[in-house]
């Protein structure tokens, strides 16, 4: 493809990106469940000079550290050895987790490390949120301290891509540092990778070591809140979990007082009512989506990998499994169009996120 094609596309996710914090922050923002929010950005709750100036005041204080952000990680991959226009293109789809690679092939033939290490560094930050990054810059330390998700999603990526790597080495049998060192950076960028559903395709010997279900699980799981991530986000699955365990002491002690927190967090009803809604919505569209791409002739396993990878936008999940677990199952280039059209509208749906898609269609949000 020409490089005008492919700098657009780039720039297309790149833009993506931005109008979700948007749309987050100044959309769902009453529905996100955080009681720790960033008074000065004054994106979140509700005011009297209406949706207007939320989404002013959302893209006055997201746009310039989102661009900031991007310029680093040009710059990064650029000193790391990424041809220039390739790190340009690679900047915009990193930080916006698209996932576009600027060629074809894994991230991998680029042979730098350094690369690895900072495309998954990049990646994480895209994971993570957008208002506890801006603390960070503000160095307001009782927040940061006070919000564990973003540290859980690290953790998570440190683990995940350790694994990865040990696996990876027992595999290939190799012992010589400079190798067992670019196989850890494969192994954490592969995690970055899927944790925050950017779906860039690092190596194909290390997508062939996934499990299909911890590919599943990770993608409908998926990134932080107030980020470009897509999945149900994993403040929500924390919620439901701190509910649960709320619940089992309530039968064990009926009469006892169990407040709900999460972190520095208080969880009350409302919080939990629409964490409750948007999962069960979530999981309700990736089965009916699935099962009509099944009807279609795709292998059920696939098209529920397929649905998910939509939903949660980490479309190259996929092909991912497809080559190990389902190697008869057609790419998406050859799915039928009314499968390709229920996959589009699972991209919409997990891009614009279920409760502010519902806002977006309710008279009394918009006259409130």
């Amino acid at each position: 493809m020409p490089a005008s094609i492919i700098a657009w596309r780039a720039l297309l996710q790149w833009i993506g990106g931005l109008v979700t914090l948007v749309a987050l922050a100044a959309l769902l923002g009453p529905l996100s469940g955080s009681s720790l929010l960033d008074r000065q950005l004054r994106l979140i709750g509700h005011s009297t000079q209406g949706v207007s100036v939320h989404i002013k005041d959302a893209i006055l204080a997201i746009t310039p550290l989102y661009a900031a952000l991007t310029t680093a990680c040009f710059i990064a991959l650029s000193v790391s050895g990424i041809p220039v226009f390739d790190a340009f293109c690679l900047s915009l789809s990193t930080l916006s987790t698209g996932g576009f690679m600027p060629r074809d092939g894994a991230f991998v033939l680029y042979d730098s490390p350094m690369a690895e290490l900072t495309l998954a560094l990049f990646m994480a930050i895209g994971a993570i949120s957008i208002i506890w990054i801006r603390c960070i810059i503000q160095m307001r330390w009782t927040l940061v301290r006070e919000i564990r998700e973003p540290l859980w999603i690290i953790w998570a990526i440190l683990l995940f891509g350790l694994i990865l790597a040990v696996m990876l080495a027992f595999r290939t049998g190799e012992t010589s540092p400079n190798l067992l060192f670019h196989e850890l950076t494969m192994g954490l960028a592969s995690a970055a990778s899927i944790i925050s559903t950017s779906g860039f395709p690092i190596s194909h010997q290390i997508n062939a070591l996934i499990p299909f279900l911890v590919l599943l699980g990770l993608c409908i799981i998926g990134g932080g809140r107030f980020s470009t991530a897509g999945g149900l986000k994993v403040y929500r699955i924390a919620f439901m979990l701190r509910q649960l365990g709320r619940e089992l002491q309530i039968l064990i002690y009926p009469h006892g007082v169990r407040p709900s927190r999460h972190g520095a967090e208080a969880l009350d009803n409302e919080i939990i009512k629409a964490t409750w809604v948007t999962f069960t919505a979530f999981i309700l569209i990736i089965g009916i989506i699935a099962m009509i791409i099944a009807s279609t002739g795709v292998p059920f396993a696939g098209a529920l990998l397929a649905s998910a990878s939509s939903v949660s936008n980490i479309g190259p999940a996929y092909e991912f499994a497809r080559v190990v677990d389902f190697p008869d199952a057609p790419g998406y280039g050859q799915m039928s169009p009314l499968a390709q059209i229920v996959i589009s509208a699972g991209m919409i749906f997990g891009r614009v996120e279920i409760l502010a898609l519902l806002a977006l269609f309710n008279g009394v949000f918009w006259r409130n």
